[in-house]
């Protein structure tokens, strides 16, 4: 297998390594934010059954309602009817790791999307999207860690086992 650059457009080797450096440092990022975005539905899904299962319990669902709702302000989950199209819906915070993760992605269509070196509009929104992404991960996991223990000793209070951000799967395959 031979990769060549396009024939009709004439860069230096240099050009073509600024482009793929900047491509893998957003690959990079998207990949941290990946795993908190999938906690966050993970948890969303785990709080609606939990919701579910609660439902003579109106103190715990009170509980559960304001846990649901950080989560869900925090990573920018939109539930629709049709959660296919949820995408066109836009994201309330310019803090959420949705926001984040949109953000992430145009940069990414900049970076591959470019038969140049990154311009510096592309770097200079990296730049601005990085400490963003790093205060919105530093709120997710508190919000994982620190407020799902609170909840979760409330639920463990009524008789109720913990929830945990991680997939269903995943937690089965641990116990084995």
């Amino acid at each position: 297998l031979s990769v060549a650059p396009d024939p009709r457009v004439k860069l230096a080797d240099d050009v073509y390594a600024q482009q793929f450096a900047f491509a893998r440092e957003i690959e990079t990022a998207e990949l941290r934010l990946a795993g908190a975005q999938s906690e966050a539905k993970n948890l969303h899904a785990s709080l609606a059954k939990e919701r579910a299962a609660a439902a003579a319990n109106a103190e715990l669902v009170a509980a559960i309602d304001a846990f649901d709702a950080e989560v869900v302000a925090r990573s920018g989950i939109v539930d629709s009817g049709n959660p296919h199209n949820a995408w066109a819906l836009p994201p309330t915070s310019t803090s959420s790791l949705r926001f984040i993760g949109e953000s992430l992605e145009k940069l990414v269509a900049a970076a591959d999307g470019a038969d140049a070196a990154p311009t510096p509009d592309a770097r200079a929104g990296y730049a601005a999207t990085m400490p963003m992404l790093e205060r919105s991960l530093a709120a997710w996991s508190d919000t994982k860690t620190t407020k799902l223990a609170v909840l979760n000793a409330r639920l463990k209070a009524a008789g109720r086992k913990a929830i945990s951000p991680e997939e269903p799967a995943a937690k089965s395959a641990k116990k084995n």
